[in-house]
């Protein structure tokens, strides 16, 4: 089973602070997006992205972890996103999908299964949404993934800033059970209908 969220009403990336949100996890638990004001969780960022309950498309996978994962991703989307006539940047679209899959590969626990959620929606905006569950709540260096900036060109790009790189926004937020336990996290990603780049 694939989460059902409720997010705030707007799909523009402003913060929502000190509010709390029923959804699923993504094998039918009861969970919540952590609140802003929770301090014991650290720096949590909360999905402010809402996705309608029919959103005009939407596609929903789990992929295995392994070093394949993230190439598989882009491969299986970029289909899709061309079958649904995206007018974004597919190529774009798909390489930020494998980044934040590979991402999740590299450093943060599947769910028993040994998947990742992977899921994708076309807003009534035209603006993309992309989600990618893991069973770790904890983000180690998510103020530095979403800030870091190439220096020097001999430095391969950190595999998140792809999503800046292409005029995406990046956020994520603590996945809890019923009993409030922390059982993961959801990276999500906005990106524009209209390509954007940025250096």
């Amino acid at each position: 089973m694939n989460p059902s969220m409720q997010r705030s009403a707007s799909p523009a990336f402003a913060a929502v602070a000190r509010t709390t949100e029923s959804r699923l996890s993504p094998y039918g638990n009861e969970a919540s997006v952590a609140s802003a004001d929770e301090p014991a969780m650290g720096l949590v960022v909360p999905l402010p992205i809402h996705v309608p309950d029919e959103p005009p498309w939407a596609w929903k996978t789990a992929l295995v972890a392994t070093l394949g994962a993230g190439p598989n991703a882009r491969l299986r989307i970029r289909p899709r996103l061309s079958v649904a006539a995206w007018s974004g940047d597919i190529d774009a679209a798909a390489q930020i999908t494998d980044k934040v899959v590979d991402n999740a590969v590299s450093h943060a626990k599947p769910f028993d299964d040994g998947k990742f959620p992977l899921r994708a929606f076309i807003l009534p905006t035209n603006e993309l949404v992309i989600e990618v569950d893991d069973q770790t709540p904890e983000f180690p260096g998510f103020a530095e993934a979403i800030s870091w900036k190439p220096t020097d060109e001999n430095v391969p790009p950190c595999g998140l800033w792809w999503v800046r790189r292409y005029g995406g926004r990046l956020s994520y937020a603590v996945l809890h059970d019923g009993d409030r336990k922390a059982i993961g996290k959801t990276v999500q990603v906005l990106l524009p209908a209209t390509p954007e780049v940025s250096a």
